[in-house]
């Protein structure tokens, strides 16, 4: 599936070294539940940008049933969501 470059460009992306984790973290500050890792800045970036393009496929009651099942499990909803596909 192709990312829509006009949707994911409208975001604020941030990616962070995490020393705890030693890696880097990628976050899109509009949807805080969203994180993701990766062994450089790019494939972090690259990773965000994925999932953000994917959570706005999700239709919005699937989501909002993703959120509280991730949220119950303690959780968050990216790794709810690869926990429940591999």
């Amino acid at each position: 599936m192709k990312i829509d470059r006009d949707v994911i460009s409208k975001y604020t992306y941030r990616v962070e070294w995490s020393e705890e984790d030693q890696t880097h973290l990628a976050r899109c500050l509009e949807f805080p539940s969203l994180a993701v890792h990766g062994s450089t800045p790019i494939k972090a970036l690259s990773e965000i940008e994925s999932v953000v393009d994917a959570a706005l496929r999700i239709p919005s009651e699937l989501h909002r049933r993703l959120v509280i099942s991730s949220a119950e499990e303690g959780v968050s909803l990216n790794q709810y969501i690869l926990a429940k596909i591999s």
